[in-house]
């Protein structure tokens, strides 16, 4: 229902206003151009978004095996136990209803291909060579692509902060990115919503204090342990299947069993200067933080 209404503000008006607009708290900027050419070029047949989605896709994997292969301090074993993780979480089936969804595939992979391509400039910025500028260029443009391409690429900023601290880099160039993030918010605050709904920028946004944040990370845990509590529950009768999700505590539990071991992975390897020398670490580092 959703794209239904989103082909409905694309078909009355320009393709700018409609890449500009924020549609169900997303701004969906560079993979709307997707949408527009579909629409004009292809009468809204959903092959072209498909095989956009899925070209996407297998450029966001292509780029997460290259540092996995170019590390040399990993043994063949971690190698291929990484691609092997890298592929089934890319296209295995509960990831499914994405996949097959064209639009949505265009922008879930938009943000991986961005994210992952900013992951492997980062550490190059700990060189001091003549193509820095350029190098930090095309990282503030991945970012940029990330955070247009679904409201959930906005955790680029922090995870980028947050690696450049682990890598050392250069005061000034936290600072830069940092008023990068600072400026992609304010962009996206500012961006008006899709009509007939006519929201100031800041319309929405509430402050309920520690309960929203409490069931910000429940939300969290429960979404982290999902793919465990389907995985055992879709065995069960159809009648009782609904009732066993929303009622048991398997995905709570399990969710945050699954966000502690990721943070005790984690967190020693941030105060690690060996984390330079290895981008399978690093890859995997990053992925966990964003």
């Amino acid at each position: 229902m959703d794209y239904w209404k989103i082909y409905d503000v694309c078909l009355d008006n320009t393709w700018l206003k409609s890449a500009v607009f924020k549609y169900g708290g997303h701004s969906l900027f560079f993979p709307m151009f997707l949408q527009l050419a579909n629409l004009h070029f292809f009468h809204g047949s959903q092959q072209f978004l498909f095989f956009a989605g899925l070209t996407l896709l297998l450029i966001s994997v292509s780029l997460l095996l290259i540092p996995v292969w170019r590390d040399q301090t990993a043994s063949l074993t971690a190698k291929i136990v990484s691609t092997l993780i890298v592929i089934v979480g890319s296209f295995w089936m509960g990831r499914a209803a994405i996949t097959t969804s064209g639009g949505f595939n265009c922008e879930n992979s938009s943000v991986m291909v961005g994210a992952t391509l900013a992951f492997l400039l980062l550490p190059k910025m700990c060189d001091d060579s003549s193509r820095l500028l350029s190098t930090a260029l095309i990282l503030l443009c991945a970012g940029f692509v990330v955070s247009f391409s679904m409201a959930i690429g906005l955790a680029i900023w922090p995870t980028l902060l947050v690696l450049a601290w682990c890598l050392r880099l250069p005061r000034h160039l936290m600072v830069m990115l940092a008023v990068a993030g600072l400026a992609a918010a304010i962009i996206f605050v500012l961006l008006p919503p899709s009509p007939p709904y006519d929201l100031s920028p800041l319309q929405g946004i509430h402050w309920r204090g520690p309960s929203a944040v409490y069931t910000t990370i429940v939300w969290l845990c429960r979404l982290i342990g999902s793919p465990v509590s389907y995985t055992v529950f879709a065995w069960w009768p159809d009648k009782s299947f609904h009732h066993l999700i929303e009622s048991s505590g398997l995905a709570l539990w399990s969710g945050a069993g699954g966000l502690v071991l990721a943070a005790t992975a984690a967190l020693p390897q941030l105060s690690q200067h060996k984390i330079r020398k290895s981008t399978l670490q690093f890859t995997g580092l990053a992925l966990v933080i964003f």
